[in-house]
């Protein structure tokens, strides 16, 4: 059973990660699990950039807030993590943050 559940959500993702629809990433009932989603978006065929964007800019759009968050600029909402290496390059890196920051102000 799970051999086909996997060949079924491979079927169901593939054509959606080729096309230009927009997937945002979410995770308010799994909190901490955003990491493991964005490998999960990798692994099914999303570029590490665009499984990056379904957890910012596209969760920001999908959510209705784009022109306050989902993106690093002036008069945005500043939760950030400072990462020690590039999630482009290693997504697990998203759960590994060495400084965060939540409405512009450092938390330990």
């Amino acid at each position: 059973m799970a051999k086909v559940a996997e060949a079924r959500k491979r079927e169901v993702w593939e054509p959606l990660l080729e096309g230009e629809i927009g997937v945002a990433l979410g995770t308010d009932s799994m909190h901490g699990r955003l990491p493991t989603e964005v490998e999960h978006l990798v692994d099914l065929g999303a570029s590490p950039e665009r499984a990056l964007r379904a957890v910012t800019t596209e969760a920001a759009r999908a959510a209705g807030v784009e022109d306050e968050a989902g993106r690093i600029a002036e008069g945005r909402a500043a939760d950030l993590h400072i990462l020690p290496a590039p999630p482009v390059e290693r997504p697990a890196t998203l759960g590994e943050p060495t400084v965060v920051f939540k409405n512009g102000k450092r938390v330990d």
